[in-house]
């Protein structure tokens, strides 16, 4: 949950507040903030960050865990959301 919030709330930042969006230093900071992500939780989750893999599991397999995996996702993505809209709150009163 934590590691999605992270990675997608970097993701939002570098889209909607960078000046060099396309530029090669963002697909960068966002290929090793996924490879640090996976790192840090792979022995955790397996490195689920995505909740539609997680979703894919859930298909494949069951196990109780894997519906932890896709509702532990999805609640990061909301909190990554949240970030979002508080930096864009930030940001517009320093203009």
């Amino acid at each position: 949950m934590i590691g999605t919030a992270v990675f997608v709330s970097l993701i939002m930042a570098i889209k909607y507040y960078t000046p060099s969006k396309n530029g090669p230093l963002g697909g960068l900071s966002i290929a090793m903030t996924l490879y640090g992500m996976i790192l840090v939780t792979g022995k955790v989750s397996g490195g689920c960050l995505n909740p539609a893999v997680a979703f894919s599991a859930i298909i494949t397999q069951f196990s109780p865990f894997v519906t932890l995996y896709f509702f532990a996702t999805l609640v990061g993505g909301i909190i990554a959301g949240v970030i979002s809209g508080f930096n864009d709150k930030v940001h517009k009163l320093g203009d």
